[in-house]
């Protein structure tokens, strides 16, 4: 999805889908840190926000023809992304039976 923001919405070239992908990669990375830090969160309602605010926010990606908000909104998304799949992938640690766990 993002090569196609860069070019048609924000008719950049690659070094412009570098910066996307690098705010996404660098949300993600924030993501993974707070919520390493926060603890106490009930993950199954936190994981239902959390992939509605990464619609919301690829939605508003690919609404916004500003470069300033560019950059940043892919972060917020792959923040939210990334909440979301560590939230899914506790809940299936925490379902799954002992024999179907890695490790």
């Amino acid at each position: 999805m993002l090569p196609y923001i860069a070019r048609t919405i924000y008719g950049t070239n690659q070094t412009g889908l570098g910066y996307l992908s690098a705010s996404f990669a660098v949300g993600s990375l924030v993501g993974s840190i707070v919520l390493s830090l926060v603890g106490g969160i009930r993950v199954a309602r936190a994981d239902d926000c959390l992939e509605r605010a990464v619609v919301r926010d690829l939605a508003a990606v690919r609404a916004d023809a500003d470069r300033a908000d560019g950059d940043r909104l892919p972060g917020a998304a792959g923040f939210s992304a990334e909440l979301a799949m560590i939230s899914i992938a506790v809940i299936l640690m925490r379902t799954a039976a002992e024999n179907f766990r890695a490790g």
